[in-house]
């Protein structure tokens, strides 16, 4: 697909993705998420579960979600189903902020040792004096994106941005970098009326016209066109990294001092959960699964056809070469170069102080 052009979801090709009977009852109510269960512990015994070691014996830790749980986030429940956090000797409780800037900043604090953001709320925050770095990616391919209604916004260029009422999270990523957005598709972000909106209430404001777009990441678009559908209307997409911005998106976060302090512990965390990745891209259907053991109220074929665009924004030519989770110095250098372009901040920050590959597993590349 080339750059500048929209990603219109029809009915057909959402059940081509998703398959058929999409269980679609719900979603205006709660939108991509479907609701919140955000919780690291199994609701009911798991045949995958590794024998439980002695919970005196287990590391606690808590690794902090950018959302509220939905179809993407399996990748970050197959380990902790599989017993591979416990076998790691960690006891991980799985919770969830609201947005990347939120998460950061918990992260920051150190009010939980391992959290899920993007890059450029890292390199905003880095610069802002919090000393947190990105330890792993997921989000190979930016996921960023303007969702809105055919019939209710239309939006098909950035500039038609202006002057219309907007949803977001207050912490959104996709917010983080409008000034970078705007500048190379020349529209002014200050053009656009933004409201706050809770994760989960973002489908039901297209569908009701209070919003007329809404930032999300495309990951959540399969329930965009789950909702549309209801009203009898049509989900488009615009992706920023159609737009100039494929900038790395959503990895592990931690903060400087725990590496320096538990280095083996957060060694032990990444195997494990870069072993979850692995697995989950090899079985996305299993992987779905599980995902449903922890977050019922979703809809399984709407939670697969997000889990399918993760795995697709994760699947890039980097990754086939080296595998889950390590990152490029080149594409680190061109994602911190344009934002610190575009966005100002209070320091110039390096590129050494926003990521590390130390503490990752090199070489795990999924069979696909």
């Amino acid at each position: 697909m080339s750059a500048h052009t929209n990603r219109r979801w029809s009915r057909r090709r959402f059940l081509q993705v998703a398959g058929a009977g999409v269980a679609a009852s719900g979603l205006l109510a709660c939108g991509p998420t479907g609701g919140s269960r955000p919780t690291g512990s199994a609701p009911g015994a798991s045949t995958g579960q590794a024998p439980a070691a002695q919970s005196g014996s287990l590391r606690k830790a808590t690794l902090l979600l950018d959302v509220t749980p939905y179809g993407k986030h399996a990748f970050f429940y197959v380990p902790l189903d599989k017993g591979w956090y416990r076998e790691a000797g960690l006891d991980i409780t799985i919770e969830s902020a609201k947005g990347s800037a939120d998460n950061v900043a918990k992260v920051g604090a150190k009010a939980v040792e391992f959290g899920f953001a993007d890059t450029s709320a890292v390199i905003a925050a880095r610069a802002g004096g919090a000393n947190v770095r990105v330890t792993c990616m997921v989000h190979y391919k930016n996921l960023m994106a303007v969702m809105s209604f055919r019939n209710r916004g239309n939006i098909t260029q950035l500039k038609e941005l202006e002057g219309k009422t907007v949803a977001a999270l207050p912490g959104e990523a996709g917010r983080v970098v409008l000034p970078a957005l705007g500048k190379i598709n020349n529209f002014d972000p200050d053009k656009l009326n933004i409201i706050n909106v809770d994760q989960t209430g973002k489908p039901a404001m297209l569908a009701a016209g209070q919003a007329l777009a809404v930032l999300d990441f495309y990951t959540a678009f399969p329930a965009y066109v789950a909702a549309a559908r209801q009203v009898n209307d049509e989900a488009i997409a615009l992706l920023y990294a159609d737009y100039g911005l494929d900038l790395y998106n959503n990895g592990i976060v931690v903060h400087d001092d725990l590496l320096r302090a538990e280095p083996d512990m957060v060694r032990r965390f990444h195997e494990a959960f870069v072993r979850g990745m692995v697995w989950t891209v090899e079985n996305p259907d299993a992987a779905n699964d599980i995902m449903l053991k922890y977050a019922p109220q979703l809809s399984k074929e709407t939670a697969r056809a997000q889990l399918q665009i993760a795995i697709d924004h994760l699947m890039v030519d980097e990754v086939r070469r080296n595998g889950c989770g390590p990152m490029s110095q080149d594409k680190m250098v061109f994602t911190l170069d344009t934002i610190s372009q575009y966005q100002p901040m209070p320091r110039a920050v390096t590129v050494d102080e926003i990521y590390t590959n130390d503490f990752v597993p090199a070489g795990q590349i999924p069979k696909v």
